[in-house]
């Protein structure tokens, strides 16, 4: 897994990047069947790089391929599915989201992102493990309008915009489904873009509604 900035943040559109202490969990899979030495080992990023239990190339390895998923859940019982298309469904079929996601660390841990089925590059005991990582939730990004007021003198001109004045909405409040009876969600808000951000499951038949300044 490439990275290459420090922080869950976008500071690139909508590129994530991983952040120190972040786990991922790995699985190895051989002839149908997951391997018990490799079966949701726990990978630690340090800032730079994965760890975990070393994994030793023989002739075990011949032929595996492996899986790889974010963020690491300790309890992964059922939910993998060795026979679909598609390793993870049951992973993100049983995923839940919380409406709380204002805070970073917890939006962060409920970006799931999982990989297809992945084999080793390499020769002679020289071998590598790279995995391209899917987010398998929707995003909602909303940006709000604002006010930019310039300020004239008598005469009508322009007045030097040391500090410019700009008004922010105000009231922001989000809604599932209507804002008299809908339950409240809180979505994580980016200060650096000015914009919230919401994760939603793909099959999510929700109405998000919004309002602010008192308006709907």
């Amino acid at each position: 897994v490439s990275s290459e900035s420090q922080t869950r943040t976008a500071d690139e559109g909508f590129v994530t990047t991983f952040k120190k202490d972040d786990e991922l969990g790995l699985f190895a899979v051989k002839g149908g069947v997951i391997m018990d030495e490799i079966n949701n080992m726990r990978l630690t990023y340090n800032g730079s790089s994965w760890s975990g239990k070393p994994i030793l190339y023989d002739e075990r390895l011949e032929g595996v391929v492996f899986y790889a998923y974010y963020p690491y859940q300790a309890d992964m019982t059922g939910k993998t599915d060795l026979q679909g298309e598609d390793f993870f469904t049951p992973l993100v079929d049983s995923w839940n989201l919380t409406n709380a996601q204002s805070d970073q660390k917890e939006y962060a841990k409920q970006d799931l992102m999982t990989s297809n089925a992945t084999a080793l590059i390499g020769e002679n005991g020289n071998y590598t493990l790279s995995f391209q990582l899917t987010h398998r939730m929707s995003l909602l990004v909303v940006k709000l309008p604002s006010t930019r007021y310039i300020f004239t003198d008598a005469e009508g001109v322009a007045m030097p915009e040391e500090t410019p004045y700009i008004a922010m909405p105000v009231n922001v409040a989000f809604y599932l489904d209507n804002v008299n009876e809908g339950t409240k969600i809180s979505p994580y808000y980016d200060a650096k873009k000015d914009e919230y951000r919401l994760l939603r499951k793909p099959s999510s038949e929700n109405q998000i509604i919004g309002h602010y300044n008192d308006k709907q």
